[in-house]
């Protein structure tokens, strides 16, 4: 979540004007769901390198984080 952010803010052109998208991320959400949550989806936008709100709460909210761990966990089909 800290990479996120850090680089959330630092992708504006005046990082004044991400503080309060930063602060939903960090006050409101972790109210909603949990932080294992709010983690996984952030991992997943810096893995992307995608740092937009939009893309964020979208992830979110499709909850594509579970989606995510369960492909990471398949192994390779074995040869027949």
């Amino acid at each position: 979540m800290k990479q996120f952010i850090s680089t959330y803010i630092s992708n504006y052109e005046y990082p004044q004007a991400s503080y309060k998208s930063c602060n939903y991320f960090v006050k409101v959400l972790p109210k909603q769901h949990t932080f294992e949550e709010l983690e996984k989806v952030a991992s997943l936008c810096v893995e992307h390198s995608i740092f937009s709100y939009d893309f964020y709460m979208k992830m979110l909210q499709n909850k594509a984080y579970e989606n995510h761990s369960k492909t990471a966990e398949v192994q390779h089909i074995p040869v027949h």
